[in-house]
């Protein structure tokens, strides 16, 4: 594809409006590739089809007025939401039992794991003793994990295990500005 984008900068800048075998074969000497018949066809036809929408969005005109978009944001103009705190109240949580072995909690959901703790039938330092052992025995063979920071894992855990056990409620909520 950087190639492709780079016969169509070569074109462009050498003001064609058009692209031909002979631009791909001098692009293919100058990047150092050799392409096949049918490969060079192919990147013939994506090559016009790019300078094509190129030529397109060159022909709106824009006004020196008009400042560049340098940000996306998805929400729509005018659009107002609520100031202030908002609890998430987590829909469609499966209460279930709690299961013989903590193993076996690695596979809750967020939610159920939540109400658990909050029932107290389970810690969050329990929690997390149970994932890092997981993280130990699956990390290697799947190789997805870069830093482990047990001590830090295991030093928040009992803190919120003591917020919860002194009645501070540790529910999610999202603040909204």
């Amino acid at each position: 594809m950087k190639y492709l984008l780079f016969a169509l900068a070569v074109t462009i800048v050498y003001g064609q409006d058009s692209i031909t075998t002979r631009d791909v074969l001098s692009i293919e000497k100058i990047v150092g590739l050799q392409f096949n018949e049918a490969k060079r066809e192919s990147l013939l036809n994506d090559a016009r089809d790019q300078l094509n929408a190129y030529i397109s969005l060159r022909s709106i005109p824009l006004p020196n007025s008009i400042v560049p978009s340098i940000q996306f944001n998805p929400i729509p103009m005018g659009t107002t939401f609520a100031k202030g705190k908002s609890r998430v109240i987590p829909a469609g949580v499966m209460l279930r039992p709690m299961p013989s072995t903590l193993d076996s909690l690695a596979f809750f959901s967020v939610g159920e794991l939540g109400h658990l703790i909050q029932t107290r039938k389970v810690t969050s330092e329990q929690l997390t003793r149970m994932y890092l052992a997981r993280i130990k025995k699956y990390g290697p063979m799947l190789e997805c994990i870069v830093t482990v920071t047990e001590s830090l894992a295991i030093s928040q855990a009992r803190r919120a295990d003591s917020e919860i056990a002194s009645g501070i409620s540790l529910s999610i909520t999202m603040r909204q500005s």
